[in-house]
């Protein structure tokens, strides 16, 4: 701790250390024939004893570089390009502090050009292991572009508007710094804080957990994940940024990392109200699904089997100009005001202590609306619809805090401890007008069945704490190991939804009313205890053995208690036994496998059977009390096999198994009517799903290291599905105590046959040497099969998804920067239930991006967006142009200033609309989105060269 209050106390005061035995060095490197500067020459500074390198850099766009902070003694500096002649000089600080070595002529090595083609537009990649690497100097950005622009050029690698990456098709979960963690495992904050020209490369990889990294055995916990390497040499970088604009839209903020050898130190602050997120939402209390959309009118509740979103909602992605562009649920719909403040520390501490913490604190102010069209697969003569308009306010407070500690007691043993703690309070008010109708298909005519309007307020808080500890030790024969894993976590979710609802059930010529008053108190909480141990023990050179223990128990309270007002008292205090609900689940979970490893070099094979016990069992204690206790038998095979063809063709192929016992909710026989028009209730006759899935991917690098190509292939089979039974009222009706009007929707979980999904995603990158860029081409197909129940009819949807995309990118030079690209999707979707609602819809998107330099430092920025869909709901296909401009000038005080000018949405005809496909109804959304705004934007960078 002391050491921490230091470094923030010296970065708070701007204060810098000066040793007076450490010393500088600079220089410059030039072409000696042609007398230009060499950019991305790299500089090592090497021990005289063994050639271990010391600091390391990279010469700037001026072939200029200067390494500091290096302790007196003796130095070898070694000099290296590509297609010419290394170089080597002794250094020697003689009691100086700064060295300057001046220019340095470097002259081309003839006979390594007859081999090498030295060109500055091409990503130079290169398979090691599980990863595979590139080289962030063979990518052109524009000047203070951040990570996501350099990230986006990268083939087989897509950011979304959203900030969700995705590389090689799977969702990255982490990206490190340095191998280490920054700001938590939330992949949007390296994206959009850090500097591209910081970046030294990018390492793309499947991350295991630290268990399996130490004892070599995969326990199918992996997860796409990237690593950026820095450049060495590098002391501090940031920027500090304001603009204000057209309706009264504002951006302020700032970020900046200190780094002295092994320590880093980041903070980063912003405010404003356009929308930007430089961030994940993390929602651990539920209030929100997917896309940050609110899930009340219990949408969540449905399987979604796929989500196309038509959302053209572009946003900055960093403070500045530029290309607009666990319980994280991305960017939040509508129109949001943030405020967000971190800061992120690593250091080693001697030689056996690694540490990383971090604190990051948001508050976000959100206004939604939206309008939502949803058809039921109904069989008979009669369409079923429900439309409704909504529009919520919600302020919300996160707060979370990661840390690891890696202690190396001794070469043989060591400890990893990881605590994590996430804290959220949210209050929200909700206002939804919702309409049950039905079509006759004989005339067409459409009736009103039944609305309601109602407004919910809440008020919620919550926490999530969590620790890992995990011991490590090697015992003196190579390949026998013995680790132990300890993991806790507590969780406490409490507030008050008040709920005020107002339902008209038309029937013939009569309007009955019903009004509901109502407080729900709600409290959950949690617990759980686990552990895992492993022994490993070699077999030869090439095999090795592993017995693993896993147990594990925990437990999950429900009370939910809701009460009428009483006109009477003017008091919430008439408790309603139909819909209260307290529950009480324990699960004890154990695990045995026995694990074999093979490894023959080119050919590796990873495999483990696994016996689980689960005893589970669901106590309900309030006035219809219920005990439910099931044991649950599994094996449970896992199998990762690998083939290295070559150097540059990889082959990986997955085959796991996983299991899912019900929620507490799922369970529950108590009526949810917080949406009067759609009742939810649980099913205590529900089973375990079993799930088996294979996963395979092929990648190659080609045409030295020039072209690149990806296929991925996955499937998942599920036993035992648990999904939706959607039912319709005929008429009012009692279930489980509540009463029910005619024409509501009723949805109970169960347990059906299969569901099925496959997906295949491939992506093939060639350089167009001709105009110095990158072609990026991919092809995707996902189908989906999908088990349900709509009015006790057995209902099976299917979607057939076929993608294509294709994108240019320039690799010219930091003044020419453009990117040109088009992509398509075709949805086929089908039911069994009624076949007249099969459907197919299609969305194109097209865009082209433009950074140009001109002179004097000014420059622009143009982004062209073309979005086309059509087969949604009459009145939500787009035909859309959405167009941003951008002109400024970065030359202003010795090029660390620069201001500049953008509109967003010239034309003013941005829209966010999806739509969902589910086992029981498909739905078109219309979501509020940010319309046309101007910005006056004034940045100073804080650079590293």
């Amino acid at each position: 701790m002391k050491r921490i209050l230091i470094l923030l106390l010296m970065l708070v005061f701007s204060a810098s250390f000066s040793f007076a035995k450490d010393f500088t060095v600079t220089g410059k490197v030039i072409d000696k024939s042609t007398n230009k500067p060499l950019k991305s020459a790299s500089i090592s500074v090497q021990s005289k004893r063994d050639t271990t390198l010391i600091r390391g850099e990279y010469t700037d766009k001026d072939g200029k570089f200067k390494i500091e902070n290096l302790p007196m003694g003796g130095y070898n500096l070694k000099i290296t390009f590509v297609g010419y002649i290394t170089i080597y000089k002794n250094i020697m600080p003689a009691g100086s502090e700064i060295i300057e070595l001046g220019t340095i002529e470097i002259e081309p090595d003839a006979v390594k050009m007859k081999s090498v083609e030295v060109v500055d537009n091409m990503i130079r990649a290169e398979i090691k292991g599980d990863t595979t690497e590139f080289n962030s100097g063979a990518i052109k950005t524009q000047p203070n572009a951040v990570t996501e622009e350099l990230v986006k050029k990268i083939p087989g690698v897509q950011v979304e508007s959203s900030g969700n990456i995705k590389a090689h098709g799977e969702d990255v979960k982490e990206v490190l710094v340095n191998g280490r963690q920054y700001f938590g495992d939330d992949p949007m904050m390296a994206m959009r804080n850090i500097p591209a020209e910081v970046i030294d490369k990018v390492q793309i990889f499947d991350k295991m957990s630290d268990q399996a990294e130490f004892s070599g055995f995969d326990d199918g916990t992996r997860y796409k994940a990237m690593n950026l390497l820095t450049k060495g040499g590098t002391l501090g970088y940031g920027k500090i940024y304001g603009g204000y604009g057209y309706q009264d839209k504002y951006t302020a903020g700032g970020s900046y990392t200190m780094m002295k050898g092994d320590m880093r130190l980041s903070i980063l602050g912003m405010s404003n109200n356009i929308n930007q997120q430089n961030f994940n939402f993390q929602d651990i209390i539920g209030l929100f699904g997917s896309g940050g959309r609110m899930s009340a009118g219990r949408r969540s509740m449905f399987q979604r089997i796929s989500s196309t979103s038509s959302t053209f909602v572009q946003r900055p992605s960093h403070g500045p100009w530029s290309s607009f562009g666990s319980f994280f649920v991305g960017n939040l719909g509508g129109l949001t005001t943030t405020h967000a403040t971190g800061i992120n520390y690593s250091d080693k501490w001697g030689e056996k202590f690694e540490i990383t913490g971090s604190y990051f604190v948001n508050y976000t102010d959100n206004n939604n609306q939206e309008d939502l069209n949803r058809q039921y697969y109904i069989e008979g003569d009669t369409n079923f619809f429900y439309r409704q308009i909504s529009d919520n306010l919600t302020h919300n407070l996160n707060q979370r805090i990661n840390g690891k500690i890696t202690w190396d007691l001794d070469s043989s043993n060591s400890f990893i401890i990881r605590p994590r703690a996430n804290i959220q309070s949210t209050d929200y008010i909700y206002n939804q007008t919702g309409t049950n109708l039905g079509q006759t298909l004989i005339d067409m005519t459409t009736d009103s069945l039944n609305s309601a309007n109602s407004k919910t307020n809440s008020d919620y808080s919550g926490y999530n704490i969590s620790n890992e500890v995990l011991y490590r030790h090697k015992f003196a024969e190579k390949g026998r190991t013995f680790s132990f894993e300890y993991n806790n976590a507590f969780n406490d979710n409490s507030g008050d939804t008040y709920l005020n609802s107002l339902t008209s059930d038309y029937f013939n010529q009569y309007v009955l009313y019903d009004s509901v008053q109502q407080l729900n108190n709600n409290l959950t909480h949690g617990y759980s205890h686990s552990g895992r141990a492993m022994f490993t023990e070699p077999l030869g050179d090439m095999s090795q053995l592993s017995l693993s223990y896993y147990a594990e128990y925990s437990r999950d309270n429900e009370d939910r208690s809701l009460f009428s007002y009483n006109e009477l008292t003017g008091l919430y205090d008439k408790i309603d036994s139909a819909l209260t609900n307290f529950a009480v689940s324990k699960t004890i979970n154990q695990k045995v496998g026995l694990g074999y490893r093979l490894d023959i070099g080119k050919f590796e094979l990873n495999t483990t059977l696994n016996y689980q016990f689960t005893n589970f069992e669901n106590d309900k204690t309030d006035i219809n009390p219920l005990l439910i206790n099931r044991d649950y038998n599994n094996f449970l095979p896992y199998v990762r096999m690998s083939y290295k063809f070559s150097k540059a063709t990889d082959l990986r192929m997955h085959f796991y198994t996983s299991t899912q016992i019900p929620s507490i909710s799922q369970l529950s026989s108590v009526v949810d009517n917080s949406n009067p028009l759609q009742i939810t209730t649980g099913n205590p006759e529900l089973e375990q799903q079993l799930s088996y899935t294979l996963f395979s991917r092929l990648f190659t690098i080609f045409n030295d290291n020039r072209n690149s190509f990806f296929l991925m292939t996955y499937l998942s089979y599920t036993d035992n599905y648990i999904s939706n039974q959607t039912f319709i009222a005929q008429g009012p009706m009692t279930i489980n105590g509540y009463e029910v009007m005619k024409g509501a929707q009723i949805i109970i979980p169960g347990n059906f046959g299969r569901q099925l999904t496959s997906r295949t995603y491939s992506t093939f990158s060639m350089p167009l040497d001709f105009i110095k860029s990158t072609l990026n081409t991919n092809l995707g197909f996902t189908y989906t099969e999908t088990p349900g129940l709509v009015n006790h009819m057995e209902n099976t949807t299917e979607n057939y998804a076929y993608t294509s995309g294709l994108d240019l990118n320039s690799n010219i030079s930091e003044n020419l920067d453009f990117s040109i690209g088009i992509s398509g999707t075709i949805n086929d979707v089908s039911n069994t239930v009624q076949q007249a609602l099969n459907s197919t819809y299609y969305s194109l998107t097209s865009f082209a991006r433009f950074n140009l330099t001109l002179f004097a430092g000014f420059f622009v920025n143009l982004d062209f967006n073309y979005l086309y869909t059509t087969g949604y709901s009459d009145g939500y296909n787009q035909d859309l142009f959405i167009t941003n401009f951008g002109l400024g000038n970065r030359a202003l005080y010795k090029n660390n200033f620069d201001l500049k000018f953008q509109v967003f949405d010239i034309f003013d005809q941005t829209k966010s609309i999806s739509r969902n496909v589910t086992d029981s109804y498909f739905e078109d959304i219309n979501t509020l989105a940010l319309k046309r705004y101007g910005l006056l934007t004034l940045t100073y960078y804080i650079r590293p060269f």
